[in-house]
């Protein structure tokens, strides 16, 4: 089963513009867009290599998918602006991949927990 949570956005509750894969837990979605400023805010739980596939769609379907690399996850800067379930510090064992441009993607490679950002 899974379990969606919706936010209020200025136009109204919506789901993400991409679900999610099959089997996919605990979802999360975020975005918000202001003037010159965007963020998008994405957490999933299933199998890791199923969390690197939909990172890589994730950003092949926003325009930030051409040039993807792969790094070992060390940590990222805290943010106030992040909701309170996007949490990557807290993975001991992960990956980072990185987009061309504003799209990151943290893989907790212990518990198969995927942490999706664009920001702008």
């Amino acid at each position: 089963m899974t379990l969606w949570i919706l936010f209020f956005f200025p136009h109204g509750f919506h789901k993400p513009d991409i679900t999610p894969p099959v089997g996919s837990q605990n979802v999360r979605f975020f975005e918000a867009g202001g003037w010159q400023s965007f963020q998008y805010y994405y957490r999933i739980d299933n199998e890791p290599d199923i969390c690197i596939e939909f990172a890589k769609k994730l950003m092949r379907e926003h325009g930030f998918g051409e040039e993807i690399s792969t790094e070992p996850f060390t940590s990222i800067p805290e943010n106030s602006a992040y909701p309170a379930w996007f949490t990557p510090n807290e993975i001991d064992n992960g990956i980072m991949l990185l987009g061309d441009g504003f799209a990151d993607a943290f893989i907790d490679t212990d518990s198969g927990r995927l942490y999706f950002q664009i920001w702008h």
